[in-house]
């Protein structure tokens, strides 16, 4: 089979719109890929020898399927160019959201395993050859549960990067372990009328497509799956609300209410706890990977709604309650993510709660983005000012790597008497090791009961600027702080304690 790349202003000719894409694991760095020095040749042809099997049996799909072109990520972008690249994945929501179909690969954990190949019975099944009273005959395959859960755990479902390729395709063709799912979103609300499924089809199972859903109302139901890793791929793509983006993305003038703004937030919110268990070969893409839906959801928000490093203006306070789940794990990224209050900046998963009494006010917010015709993409540096009840104490931190299996030991003390108390902290990453020094609490919100529950915030060390005073605040007694902070983690702690409203600027 000769293929060869082809550049939109060349294939005009042709019905573009008949385009394929592919949704699959690399499983690792890619030996044949678009580079500047193969592109002059690739445009001649691309030798069909040098890809893998993965690539090889997405070709054959998209002939078989009738598609003439095919969208490829590792062929389509100049992978050491990074201009390019940020275009192409700038770009990458109208890709898989104009594709006839997507192609996903969710047999292999790799490119070169390939998905057209022969099925074979799992392990532990048994298969028996009965006959009907009419004369047929057919068989009967004996499985043990364990096996078929097998089925639901594919790789590409762990990838941070497929989250948004399923979402923003209209239409997708899964070709799994033991079976060939298809999935139309123009086929309705119903999973039964826009999901058909060829091969094991487990009873005991809950079906995929209603783990996540949204009534016609469109209120959100995510906060009852216990599990972020229970939902995959599959489970994501049926959303109502998600459906409503899509649609409103391509047609923006169409007269039909949209769902109320805080729907949407929370909806959000709730996808961002469900991305950050995935994974990423580079974490620098962590911001990227999302950019796409970012851009089709502000397609639901009012026109002056902006987005801020992965967070909503509008939704500032909700947005920066985020914290880890399990504890951190990873030392902070050496190269800059994104601001410190931020999820992206960070490397854990995280999970987001909505303030339940917000006594806290965002002041201002300005993000530099790294492209200007990516606004949903990568930052370059961003400023939040807020407003809040805060107080001062110190906080010590050690390692304790000589220790195996051995948490990191921090402490907090009152700085007026050096009294310890037991607030609570989650750490968003692992710091060096700090004798006692000040760390400010900052009240995000305050539960039913009173208790604070806030950001824990350090003087940053690499911006040392001084602010402007501004009019004294109406709402209390209010301290100015001269330097710039960055976010250190997430506490929560008991009532009775004495606040001052106080200004801060975090990076």
């Amino acid at each position: 089979m000769r293929l060869k790349l082809v550049r939109g202003s060349d294939c005009l000719q042709y019905d573009t719109s008949r385009y394929m894409t592919l949704s699959y694991c690399w499983g690792g760095p890619q030996q044949n890929q678009l580079t500047l020095a193969n592109l002059n040749s690739y445009e001649i042809d691309i030798p069909w020898d040098d890809l893998p099997n993965t690539l090889k049996d997405a070709v054959i799909a998209t002939d078989r399927l009738g598609g003439r072109y095919l969208w490829i990520d590792s062929l389509c972008i100049i992978q050491n160019d990074d201009n390019d690249k940020a275009r192409e994945i700038g770009l990458m929501a109208k890709v898989y959201t104009h594709s006839m179909l997507t192609i996903v690969a969710g047999r292999g954990d790799r490119a070169s395993d390939g998905f057209l190949h022969m099925r074979v019975l799992p392990s532990g099944t048994t298969k028996f050859l009965y006959q009907h009273d009419d004369g047929k005959q057919g068989h009967v395959i004996s499985i043990f549960p364990e096996i078929m859960t097998h089925e639901r755990k594919y790789e590409i479902d762990s990838r941070g990067w497929t989250m948004q390729e399923y979402i923003l395709s209209p239409r997708l063709v899964i070709f799994g372990t033991w079976t060939t799912e298809w999935t139309c979103r123009a086929r309705g609300a119903n999973p039964a009328q826009r999901h058909y499924k060829d091969g094991w089809h487990p009873p005991f199972l809950p079906h995929p497509q209603t783990i996540l859903d949204y009534s016609p109302k469109w209120n959100p139901s995510i906060k009852n799956v216990r599990s972020a890793h229970a939902i995959t791929n599959r489970s994501i793509q049926s959303s109502r609300l998600l459906d409503a983006a899509m649609f409103f993305s391509a047609n923006p003038s169409f007269d039909h209410p949209r769902p109320d703004f805080s729907t949407v937030f929370d909806t959000w919110n709730d996808l961002i706890d469900l991305y950050t268990c995935r994974l990423l070969s580079d974490p620098k893409d962590r911001i990227l990977a999302i950019s796409g839906l970012a851009e089709r959801f502000a397609s639901l928000l009012s026109p002056s709604e902006r987005y801020a490093a992965g967070l909503w203006e509008s939704d500032l306070l909700c947005g920066l309650n985020w914290r880890c789940k399990s504890g951190y794990s990873s030392p902070r990224p050496k190269e800059y993510q994104g601001p410190s209050w931020s999820w992206v900046s960070v490397n854990e998963e995280v999970w987001t709660s909505s303030p339940i009494d917000s006594p806290t006010t965002v002041l201002s917010c300005d993000c530099v983005v790294s492209d200007p015709s990516a606004p949903y993409g990568a930052v370059d540096s961003a400023t939040l000012r807020i407003e809040g009840p805060s107080r001062s104490v110190e906080w010590r931190y050690e390692q304790q790597d000589g220790w195996p299996n051995c948490p990191d030991i921090f402490e907090w003390r009152q700085r007026e008497n050096g009294r310890k108390f037991g607030y609570h902290m989650d750490l968003d990453a692992r710091e060096n090791n700090t004798h006692w020094t000040e760390v400010i609490l900052l009240v995000l919100e305050y539960t039913k009961d009173g208790s604070p529950r806030g950001l824990v915030l350090i003087r940053d060390q690499e911006h040392q600027w001084s602010l402007a005073p501004a009019a004294p605040s109406s709402s209390g007694p209010r301290a100015w702080c001269a330097a710039p902070y960055r976010r250190l983690g997430h506490f929560y702690g008991s009532q009775g304690e004495k606040w001052t409203n106080s200004v801060y600027t975090i990076v």
